[in-house]
């Protein structure tokens, strides 16, 4: 898709802010903050890095042509450059669209962190990435990490490509809305 629109695929950051506090809390609301025998995430740095590390990318980026950025990833980093998405924007001279896809388009019908949905992206584009046989089998256990449905004998590669298509459309549709 990036190729349709003369655009590239950055590499991914795995670092960004957190929500963690320090303090378990009692529901799933990012995998990063679950009350664990281990607190604390595994892919925190300081807001202050995160923000460096991004003007550095949007400095990079406009320095060599591109005029719309597309970022995804863990809902905190996403709603961190939602905050300074104005600032980035006139700072750079660049259109930043914050991509929170589950969040903003409820007719993907989003099943929940590590479910149905992403496990059968990640079936239809890297399947040899999925051991099902290590999720109990009885789906009526939720597994540690998996928030609402237990992804064994329901996640497919036929629903990853229908995932797929659709974030294709709405990706699509956005990027005309700006390029047009």
């Amino acid at each position: 898709m990036a190729q349709e629109f003369g655009g590239i695929v950055m590499p991914m950051i795995f670092l960004g802010p957190s929500w963690y506090t320090g303090q378990p809390i009692d529901s799933l609301i990012a995998i990063h903050c679950t009350p664990s025998p281990k607190t604390g995430s595994c892919y925190w740095i300081p807001d202050s890095v995160y923000h460096t590390l991004l003007e550095q990318q949007f400095s990079l980026l406009t320095r060599t042509g591109f005029k719309v950025v597309v970022v995804h990833g863990h809902a905190p980093s996403i709603i961190y450059v939602e905050r300074h998405k104005q600032e980035w924007e006139e700072q750079f001279d660049i259109r930043i669209i914050p991509y929170f896809i589950y969040r903003d388009n409820s007719e993907l019908g989003y099943s929940g962190h590590a479910s149905v949905n992403e496990t059968s992206l990640i079936i239809n584009y890297f399947p040899h990435l999925v051991k099902m046989q290590l999720i109990t089998a009885d789906t009526s256990i939720l597994p540690y990490g998996i928030q609402t449905k237990n992804p064994r004998g329901i996640a497919s590669a036929k629903i990853g490509k229908e995932m797929e298509e659709k974030h294709k459309v709405i990706l699509i549709d956005m990027l005309n809305g700006i390029l047009n």
